[in-house]
C-alpha cells in the first residue's frame, strides 16, 4: 500500500491510471468491430472469485473458442500481487 500510496501522491499518476477506466466503452466498442479472435490464439483469463472469476471464462468465451481461466481466491483488484502463486500456477497449466 505504501508504494501506490507514495507513487500516486505525486503529479499525474493516478489521473493516467484512471484513464484505463474512461477507455472501457470505446474497448467495448473496438472490440465489437473486431470480431471474433483465431481459434489457434490461446487465451487465460483469470478474475478474483467473488467477482470477475466466474464470469471472464463465459465474456471471453463469446470472443474466442480457445480459453481457459476461471477465479483466483483469497485476492481483490491486483491478482498477481495477492496471489503470485496461484497466478504462477495458473500460467504454467496455461503453456503447457
Amino acid at each position: 500500500m505504501a508504494e501506490y500510496a507514495a507513487a500516486y501522491s505525486q503529479p499525474g499518476p493516478f489521473r493516467a491510471g484512471m484513464e484505463m477506466y474512461r477507455q472501457f466503452p470505446q474497448d467495448a466498442a473496438d472490440n465489437k468491430a473486431a470480431g471474433r479472435l483465431p481459434s489457434e490464439l490461446k487465451v487465460l483469463t483469470l478474475g478474483r472469485e467473488k467477482r470477475w472469476g466466474p464470469v471472464m471464462v463465459q465474456r471471453i468465451g463469446s470472443m474466442t473458442s480457445n480459453v481457459r481461466g476461471g477465479s483466483v481466491s483469497d485476492c481483490g483488484h491486483f491478482l498477481a500481487e495477492e496471489q503470485p502463486a496461484q497466478v504462477i500456477q495458473a500460467l504454467r497449466e496455461f503453456c503447457r
